[in-house]
């Protein structure tokens, strides 16, 4: 069973692109894994290091879970939030496994 060995939160604001912790994700190792849930606002995101944005990307919904399998899609992913207008933030949280 994996052992958990980080977390945390990450705000994806309007236009902005946000990125996993590099530090965490390099301390868990090559064979480390994560999970993330989408609260608040839907997000559109890559784990390829590409930049998301209102039409390309995964779409990810409140309540979705995203796992990572490797060290790799960690670093690659990069996440946009939907709601452009007003003061819709996406919230994300991340648990980072070994």
């Amino acid at each position: 069973m994996a052992t958990v060995y980080n977390k945390e939160e990450i705000t994806v604001s309007s236009a902005v692109v946000s990125t996993l912790d590099a530090t965490i994700v390099t301390a868990g190792g090559a064979s480390a894994t994560a999970f993330l849930t989408v609260e608040a606002f839907a997000i559109r995101a890559w784990v390829n290091g590409s930049t998301p944005s209102a039409t390309a990307g995964h779409e990810l919904l409140p309540n979705d879970v995203l796992e990572f399998e490797s060290s790799s899609e960690m670093t690659g992913f990069k996440a946009s939030n939907l709601n452009t207008v007003g003061a819709h933030i996406g919230k994300l949280k991340v648990t980072y496994l070994q």
